[in-house]
This record gives C-alpha cells, sequence and structure tokens, in this order.
C-alpha cells in the first residue's frame, strides 16, 4: 500500500514538471545541461541521499531551477525531513514564473506535518 502511495505521489508531482515527457505540459523534458530525468530515477529507486546529492549540483548548475527545488522538497518529504521542505518548496513557489500546483501541493503536505495547519490551509 505505501509502494502505490509512493508512486501516485511521484506521478502527480512529475506529470507537468517537466521531467516527465508530456509535451502538452508544455514545460521541457529537462532543465538545459541539466540531469533531472535521471534524478528521477533515482528516486524512483528509492536513492533519495543520492538523488538529493544531483539535485544540489543542479542548483548549482542553475539557481533558478524551479523544478530541481520542487523535486528536492519531494525527496525531503520523503525521508521526512519536514522543515527542509518546507523551505525548498517555499523557494520554488518564490521563483517560478507561473503557477506551480505540484510544489504547492507538496508544501501543504510539510506544513500538515510539521504541524502548521493554519498556514496549510491558507495555501489551499
Amino acid at each position: 500500500m505505501r509502494l502505490r502511495l509512493f508512486n501516485f505521489q511521484l506521478a502527480s508531482i512529475l506529470l507537468c514538471s517537466g521531467l516527465a515527457a508530456q509535451p502538452a505540459c508544455g514545460l521541457p523534458q529537462q532543465a538545459p545541461g541539466g540531469d533531472l530525468p535521471r534524478i528521477v530515477s533515482l528516486i524512483e529507486q528509492g536513492k533519495f541521499r543520492e538523488a538529493e546529492t544531483q539535485l544540489h549540483a543542479e542548483l548549482q548548475r542553475d539557481p533558478n531551477s524551479f523544478t530541481a527545488y520542487r523535486v528536492l522538497g519531494y525527496v525531503w518529504l520523503q525521508q521526512q525531513r519536514y522543515t527542509q521542505a518546507e523551505k525548498a518548496l517555499e523557494e520554488s513557489l518564490r521563483i517560478s514564473p507561473k503557477n506551480n500546483p505540484q510544489a504547492l501541493f507538496l508544501l501543504v503536505q510539510a506544513k500538515f506535518a510539521l504541524k502548521k495547519p493554519v498556514e496549510a490551509l491558507a495555501l489551499a
């Protein structure tokens, strides 16, 4: 059951994130010079620490990658590192050029996990 929930959550954040091959989303498959599809593969294998390292490298290359911040927030949520996830997801929303529903959804999860229901509900 937990694996199904994990796969559902992963699919939901990747649907239009530019990481999944969804041409209808209007986003590139990966950031220029980036390696986000490989990072997604690491996440799918449960290699969160390795994915985290790669995401930090991605953010060194492109500090304005809202997708990298969003995926990093997801990785930290999976590791129950909620304060770090909250910060990464807030940064993703801050620098996102458009609506970023995946980051918003994950941020609400982080806020609830941090026992900040008022802040979580304010985002909904």
